[in-house]
């Protein structure tokens, strides 16, 4: 039997302008992801919020003789926010994506989300060595900025790192190594 391993296709989306060059990396756009494992989370949360609730206020009853005293509601709510956070980070983890706009004058760096986006933009007369990255924690590209080294492209191979730094350096001679 002679049949081959099938080369993975890449998760990227190139889009090339005259001036510029967008990279998106979209990360894990699932919904059933979000489904198959936030869901069950926040049941869990809300379900021993409720249980915890209700049994503190039975104990509170049974030894004092009064209703909960309004104190005790801080506890469940701080419970109830941290639920809320958690959705919030699974929601995010499984709708996240990178896109990397670069130009000659800049390069952009943008994680999004359904629900949030946080942009950072990078001057390129600071931007120095253009490269790939050998980070441990999967983050092929970088460069440095000032004193500070700048990682990017979280979950992308070595190879779609190698591409995304050849379609630059192709389309930029700024950010070519031999002029850095």
């Amino acid at each position: 039997m002679n049949s081959y391993v099938q080369p993975t296709s890449s998760r990227l989306k190139i889009t090339t302008s005259d001036s510029s060059v967008e990279i998106t990396n979209v990360i894990n756009n699932s919904k059933w992801d979000i489904l198959l494992l936030g869901l069950p989370l926040v049941i869990y949360w809300i379900s021993f919020l409720y249980l915890s609730f209700t049994m503190i206020k039975k104990d509170l009853n049974s030894v004092y003789g009064y209703d909960t005293p309004s104190l005790l509601y801080i506890f469940p709510m701080l419970y109830l926010f941290g639920a809320i956070l958690l959705t919030f980070a699974v929601v995010h983890r499984f709708t996240f994506s990178e896109i990397i706009y670069v130009s000659e004058k800049d390069i952009v760096i943008s994680h999004r989300s359904r629900i949030f986006r946080r942009l950072w933009r990078y001057s390129a007369e600071h931007i120095q060595d253009l490269r790939t990255s050998t980070s441990p924690i999967n983050h092929p590209l970088a460069f440095d900025y000032g004193a500070k080294t700048i990682m990017f492209g979280q979950g992308l191979s070595e190879s779609e790192g190698k591409r995304i730094l050849k379609e630059i350096q192709t389309r930029f001679s700024r950010y070519h190594e031999n002029t850095l």
